[in-house]
């Protein structure tokens, strides 16, 4: 299951958000503002505040970056024929994130 620990008003999380919607993917979301243990396991697992963070239990992965974690689910998706693979998306600049 991946795992994505996110906040509402991070508008790099809401692009993950869209992709998981679009890609029609099961994600366990975990809002780090409305519930304040995921911002407990987040820290445990990636040590930062920093949102979007996705966690896939069933292979180990753990990453930031909104343009990463849409990739990866992109690439990893198998359900769905519509899913690009192999596309890099640029929604981020390398400074900007959410803390």
């Amino acid at each position: 299951m991946i795992h994505l620990y996110y906040k509402q008003t991070c508008r790099f999380s809401r692009n993950v958000l869209a992709e998981i919607d679009r890609l029609n993917i099961k994600v366990k979301l975990k809002d780090i503002i409305a519930e304040p243990e995921y911002l407990t396991e987040l820290m445990d697992l990636g040590g930062k505040k920093q949102t979007p963070f996705i966690h896939d239990d069933a292979t180990d992965i753990k990453m930031y970056e909104s343009a990463d974690i849409i990739a990866y689910l992109q690439n990893t998706n198998t359900d769905s024929d519509s899913s690009p693979k192999n596309t890099q998306f640029t929604l981020h600049q390398a400074d900007a994130k959410c803390a």
